[in-house]
């Protein structure tokens, strides 16, 4: 075999091996930065998921969840999610909490679910459900619930 026809095949098996790891990369979803919004039963946005970007796997999360009438209780975290798949997880354990959530990516929303509840929420309030992406839009802040706002960068 000639120099020139090893080297032609050499670069279409690279070409085609460039094509099929695109492809199955284009097919894995991962946390798109946004804002993602949970709806309750009663069509009432009973939480908010806000996503930020800090490097190729790594975001910060920002979720804010209340139960709604009569008694409005809520909670919120913020915490770095490190993940290269569809999937993440929130862990974080102190003198006040035991928090385990499990985050998965589907479509565009994405789903919590609860494995360990102690996340230091008001009475009744969980994280489950799933948040639906509203906006790609990269968020700049979240607001504490005194009204301040935090900063993601």
């Amino acid at each position: 075999m000639t120099r020139s026809k090893l080297l032609i095949l050499t670069l279409i098996a690279l070409l085609i091996s460039c094509n099929l790891k695109t492809n199955n990369q284009s097919t894995l979803q991962q946390f798109a930065p946004g804002t993602y919004h949970r709806v309750n039963e009663n069509g009432e946005k009973s939480g908010t998921l806000l996503v930020y970007p800090v490097a190729d796997s790594t975001f910060y999360i920002h979720l804010f969840v209340t139960r709604g009438a009569p008694s409005y209780n809520s909670g919120s975290l913020y915490r770095e999610v490190n993940t290269s798949t569809d999937k993440a997880e929130i862990r974080f354990q102190d003198e006040s909490s035991d928090c385990h959530l499990a985050l998965k990516v589907q479509d565009k929303s994405i789903t919590i679910t609860t494995l360990k509840k102690d996340c230091g929420f008001g009475y009744g309030v969980r994280a489950d459900g799933t948040f639906v992406q509203v906006s790609a839009d990269i968020p700049e802040y979240f607001e504490n619930m005194d009204g301040s706002k935090t900063y993601f960068e």
